[in-house]
């Protein structure tokens, strides 16, 4: 991701899953930027219960550039909506 990033920005989060070096694409929004990892937003389905919105702290090098809208993520969410 480039230096430009800023908060509200839509990103996918390259995430490690598992083993065998697999690599998951997550939609994310940018809610906070520190001074060495980024703060986003993503949405959670737990079985048996609707989407639920968590945060989590990545390193910047995991974050790329999303165009697609992500009603579940994009949407503005409330502290008091965040898990």
């Amino acid at each position: 991701m480039s230096a430009a990033m800023k908060v509200g920005d839509r990103v996918h989060w390259e995430c490690a899953r598992g083993g065998y070096a697999f690599v998951q694409s997550i939609a994310a929004v940018v809610d906070r930027i520190g001074p060495r990892r980024v703060r986003i937003r993503v949405a959670m389905r737990c079985p048996g219960q609707d989407w639920q919105i968590r945060y989590r702290w990545v390193q910047p090098q995991s974050l790329r550039p999303r165009q697609n809208t992500v009603a579940v993520v994009d949407n503005e969410i409330t502290e008091e909506d965040a898990i």
